[in-house]
């Protein structure tokens, strides 16, 4: 079973920030969430 892996944005960035960061673990079997800043509320 593999972890979930949840990108939050800094400052200023969106989701598409982790566009190139999300490929490693979601290649690895990972679920990958990249969230904007605005739906961690």
């Amino acid at each position: 079973m593999s972890s979930p892996v949840i990108l939050a944005p800094g400052f200023r960035l969106g989701a598409r920030a982790w566009d190139e960061v999300a490929e490693k673990p979601g290649a690895d079997g990972h679920d990958v969430a990249a969230h904007a800043a605005g739906a961690l509320r």
